[in-house]
């Protein structure tokens, strides 16, 4: 296969030859890939409140290939450091399909300020983030086969961005906000889950 970029709803997706194994699905309309070995970061998301000015305040949870997951604490929580639990390949296959069910790909930050901004200006009430935490959700996909389109494509996707639960319930009507973070739902629910144990 030779690299090439394909545009999918204003993002640049590139098309690329991958060495590894991968794991493949079909949910709903989703037909996709994923590498299945323990090295390759599928999904990854990280919250980081944005006062703290210390070198390790993020809270993490790194999904690999083969359903491994790492989440990371910062010092200063309740819990601190690295813990670990297993995903099935059920499990990865079902999050990565909710997430494209949340139509991660095709978030688009700029459309969604200038929805804000209409409807601030509607309303004639402002919103201020301030020192927010920054929510980042990461997905990567060996081949992505969007729903009537004859091609498969691999996905690098990441976005980024501040105070998404609070937009959310602010701009209840933008459905990319809301959908956003019912996502970050899946991964607090993870972060929080009482099946981590401690990384020896």
């Amino acid at each position: 296969m030779k690299g090439k970029i394909w545009q999918v709803t204003g993002k640049a997706i590139a098309l690329c030859l991958l060495t590894i194994q991968f794991s493949g699905a079909v949910y709903a309309q989703y037909d996709f890939s994923h590498a299945d070995d323990s090295n390759t970061v599928v999904v990854r998301y990280s919250r980081t409140p944005g006062e703290l000015e210390t070198p390790d305040t993020s809270t993490t949870a790194t999904i690999y290939g083969n359903g491994r997951v790492i989440v990371h604490y910062p010092p200063y929580g309740t819990r601190k450091g690295d813990y670990q639990t297993k995903l099935s390949v059920a499990e990865l296959d079902a999050l990565i399909s909710n997430l494209l069910d949340k139509d991660l790909l095709a978030y688009d930050a700029q459309d969604v300020a200038n929805q804000k901004q209409k409807i601030m200006q509607d309303e004639n009430i402002g919103f201020y983030i301030g020192d927010a935490d920054i929510s980042i959700i990461e997905i990567k996909l060996a081949s992505y086969n969007p729903q009537g389109l004859p091609n498969r494509y691999d996905v690098r996707e990441k976005i980024s961005i501040p105070s998404l639960q609070a937009q959310a319930q602010r701009f209840p009507s933008i459905r990319s906000l809301v959908n956003l973070a019912a996502a970050e739902r899946q991964f607090l629910d993870l972060i929080n889950s009482d099946n981590l144990s401690p990384l020896r």
